[in-house]
């Protein structure tokens, strides 16, 4: 398991103009990108405006955001199923962790969680 994101040309495009995509298919492809389908599958993406109830928990905490108030973004809740085997299910809500902190950094709009079924 590792950190490292397989980038693809639609992020060097992305980086060259300075504009992100911001669709299912796009969040689909950057969660992909870390190749963690051994360990658990990314499902759906769901907005709303409920509190945060997810099983992972913030990996950027050093960051504030100064800017924005979060009590009144909507939530993005990302779905996942773990497919790891019962010796490595403490690992898999780290890895969720992860990706919910890293889909943050893209999305600062939402304030992200994450939740398996």
């Amino acid at each position: 398991m590792q950190n490292l994101r397989s980038e693809e040309s639609i992020e060097k495009i992305q980086k060259k103009w300075n504009q992100s995509i911001k669709t299912k298919a796009e969040l689909l492809r950057f969660i992909k990108g870390f190749d963690l389908e051994e360990y658990m599958e990314y499902l759906d993406c769901e907005i709303t405006d409920e509190s945060l109830t997810g099983e992972t928990y913030d990996m950027n905490t050093f960051i504030e955001d100064e800017i924005r108030d979060r009590r009144a973004a909507r939530k993005l809740i990302l779905t996942f199923k773990a497919k790891a085997d019962e010796s490595r299910k403490w690992l898999i809500r780290d890895a969720a962790s992860y990706i919910v902190s890293e889909v943050q950094r893209i999305y600062p709009e939402y304030e992200c969680g994450g939740k398996f079924v």
